[in-house]
């Protein structure tokens, strides 16, 4: 929730309608407000189920995330297997997508047609993410956070106090 992972803003230039002296644009019948030469386009998806990791330690992910320990991950593709099969027994036939987050800048139009839970603002670029989404349908959309059971992991992943 603090990252906003359901939406995603992307900005248009419109500099000719501001120098036309309009205030907003229409965009598929939706007016929307001219700000700083630009009409802001906010791209909505579902909810849905994220887990998240960040490929390298960075000196910030502890302090943002107020961490207190890490999980180092040394088999991840072993560890996504595992945590696949908890949400498919969970979840049958639930669609997932697993993969390393791509960082957009809101004015380019570069990532404007990619889903939004793969992308991510480029202020965050530092955290160099990989996600777990997970799609359950509406009705089966936990309310409270979901434990998932993959068993013991001390084989593939070690624990780190900070």
């Amino acid at each position: 929730m603090r990252d906003r992972e359901t939406e995603r803003e992307f900005h248009f230039p419109v500099y000719k309608d501001l120098v036309k002296g309009r205030k907003a644009v229409d965009f598929n019948g939706i007016s929307i407000p001219i700000k700083d030469g630009f009409a802001t386009i906010v791209k909505e998806c579902p909810d849905y189920l994220l887990w998240s990791a960040c490929e390298d330690i960075d000196r910030r992910v502890p302090t943002d995330f107020a961490s207190t320990a890490a999980l180092i991950i040394k088999e991840p593709k072993e560890f996504h297997y595992r945590v696949r099969k908890a949400v498919a027994k969970k979840w049958p036939q639930t669609p997932t997508w697993f993969g390393r987050v791509d960082y957009y800048d809101p004015c380019a139009v570069t990532h404007r047609t990619r889903r939004p839970e793969t992308i991510k603002y480029f202020s965050y670029l530092y955290q160099r993410e990989t996600r777990l989404c997970v799609f359950p349908k509406s009705e089966q959309m936990p309310i409270e956070p979901v434990d998932l059971c993959i068993g013991p992991i001390d084989d593939i992943s070690e624990l780190i106090s900070i």
